[in-house]
């Protein structure tokens, strides 16, 4: 990241911004902290919060390498591999079946 007073500068804006009542700002999709959803998940303070992470790892990574010198064991990459595959193939299965008998559903 070139700039992350910017990214800092975003992020809490986006943080701060459901406390705000202004009434523009559901023009935009945001809700005021009054409105509860079962099936409505704001992204404005989470977003925020990944913004000012970004402005922080900056400072925390400077060179972008990890501070640890942690290196996942072979098998366990190989079983992640593998595990794409079996996830991968089924689903390509299926999606070519569904979509040669699109108008099925229609």
């Amino acid at each position: 990241m070139k700039k992350p007073f910017f990214a800092l500068l975003v992020g809490l804006s986006l943080f701060f911004l459901p406390l705000s009542s202004s009434s523009i700002s559901v023009w935009f999709g945001l809700r005021e902290t009054g409105f509860h959803a079962v099936d409505y998940f704001p992204l404005n303070p989470w977003l925020g919060l990944f913004f000012v992470s970004m402005a922080l790892a900056k400072y925390i990574y400077p060179e972008g390498k990890s501070l640890t010198k942690f290196e996942w064991p072979e098998q366990w990459l190989w079983l992640g591999r593998k595990h794409f595959d079996d996830i991968r193939i089924p689903s390509t299965i299926s999606y070519r079946h569904n979509a040669s008998n699109w108008n099925y559903w229609f």
